[in-house]
């Protein structure tokens, strides 16, 4: 190949980076699915590729041993807890340490029920931790 050549392949495919993978592979999925869905210059470009349909679904679904539980929900307890974001959780275990302690006669600071609160929750996110990892 010459270099005026490699210098023409480079200028075609020079989008094709690291920084745009995920994006392209994407695309890549939806044009498998239905071309119809993807620009004229995609349409195009993909078809020069030549690959079997069914490489390429198998590819972009990811390895046969992936994970079917991961990555965690963005929203889940686990990440809650992690961002400190503990909202309901919280308030009820301050009730329950508010009413225990009532029901025990003793009379704790707001502090004192913070913390306790807190470190109930971090008890949790270390088990919670454990069986993810486990």
């Amino acid at each position: 190949m010459t270099r005026q050549n490699l210098n023409e392949l480079f200028a075609r495919t020079s989008f094709l980076h690291g920084a745009n993978s995920s994006y392209i592979e994407d695309l890549y999925g939806k044009f498998q699915d239905n071309p119809g869905t993807v620009s004229a210059d995609w349409r195009a470009f993909f078809t020069d590729l030549k690959e079997r349909k069914e490489d390429v679904v198998a590819e972009v679904s990811g390895p046969s041993w992936k994970r079917t539980d991961w990555p965690l929900a963005a929203d889940g307890d686990l990440v809650q807890a992690l961002a400190g974001d503990f909202g309901q959780v919280e308030r009820e275990i301050e009730k329950k340490i508010t009413a225990k302690a009532q029901e025990q006669g003793v009379e704790i600071t707001q502090g004192q029920t913070l913390q306790s609160v807190r470190d109930s929750m971090r008890a949790l996110i270390l088990v919670r931790a454990h069986r993810v990892r486990g």
